[in-house]
């Protein structure tokens, strides 16, 4: 695969197609000869150094906003979670200190990006009960749900000096409101709204980089998806509400998520092990796809020349 590899090239295609959707007004209008771009703005994602992998989840998230029924993940995003699969796998070196907690964190992981890459239609139907195939058709209503579950737990992994994993608060903090007074967490108390401990992680833990990643992601992702909320940050906790309480959500808001939870974890990486490393991994998927066997537990799963 080749295709764009700089910040600059990926960062004027994506905004160039959302802005040719999203109309100024709000309003969503897809024609027919966008939606070759939405497939695939060909981004040679393989060979892009740790600095532009880690905008990419925002990059990405342009091209999946839309509240479209039926969306369907386009190349760019495919390539993008089975690269990530790949590096957080236990088989290989980039393993960060917070997937090495637990047993369970890589597989949690894993299975949330397979739920991206499943398409229900890839399935033989014939011997399926009906009961499973609806259940299967709705997949991804179920994964979101395990999604802010999984997102939460990976803010609390990097805020570990100031909450617990059931969150239990550690040291008192203060988080910032839009129009009111802050709000003050106590030690020995807990936290459970989700959008103050992404503030937390924001405010407190994030630096440098990681923390402009974040800000320029949620304060996009409150102009695109048009609800220009005063608190950008109140977003996150507004969609998780509404869709463990029964109401709609948007197909795409499980990709939102996932990309989000991709950018936290990146950033456990340091970028001279991934840029030292991301060609290795490359040649043993190449090498493992000459061979049927050998290919079977492969994620990324698109041919590497």
């Amino acid at each position: 695969m080749t295709g764009f590899t700089s910040i600059s090239d990926i960062d004027e295609k994506t905004n160039a197609i959302r802005k040719a959707i999203i109309h100024p007004d709000g309003s969503i209008q897809v024609k027919m000869e966008h939606w070759k771009y939405m497939n695939s703005l060909n981004i040679d994602i393989l060979n892009i150094d740790y600095n532009v992998l880690c905008e990419l989840p925002r990059f990405l998230m342009r091209t999946s906003i839309f509240p479209i029924d039926n969306y369907f993940h386009n190349l760019d995003s495919s390539h993008f979670f089975m690269w990530m699969a790949e590096i957080f796998s236990f088989r290989y070196d980039f393993n960060p200190d917070a997937m090495k907690r637990d047993s369970l964190f890589s597989r949690y992981f894993t299975s949330l990006l397979a739920s991206q890459l499943y398409s229900i239609t890839s399935l033989s139907m014939e011997n399926i009960p009906f009961y499973l195939r609806e259940a299967l058709g709705e997949l991804s209503i179920f994964t979101a749900c395990f999604a802010f579950a999984f997102l939460e737990r990976c803010i609390r992994i990097k805020c570990s000096d100031f909450v617990g994993d059931d969150g239990l608060i550690l040291q008192d903090f203060d988080i910032p409101r839009y129009h009111r007074s802050d709000r003050k967490y106590v030690k020995g108390k807990y936290i459970s709204n989700i959008s103050h401990e992404f503030k937390l992680l924001t405010f407190y833990v994030a630096i440098d980089d990681f923390k402009d990643r974040l800000i320029k992601f949620v304060n996009e992702l409150n102009e695109v998806s048009g609800h220009h909320l005063d608190d950008p940050f109140e977003l996150i906790s507004h969609w998780r509400n509404r869709l463990l309480h029964g109401e709609n959500i948007w197909s795409t808001g499980l990709d939102i998520t996932t990309y989000l939870i991709c950018m936290i974890l990146l950033d456990e990486i340091p970028g001279q092990i991934y840029n030292s490393k991301k060609d290795e991994l490359k040649d043993i998927i190449k090498f493992k796809q000459q061979d049927n066997i050998r290919a079977h537990d492969l994620w990324y799963r698109f041919k590497i020349e």
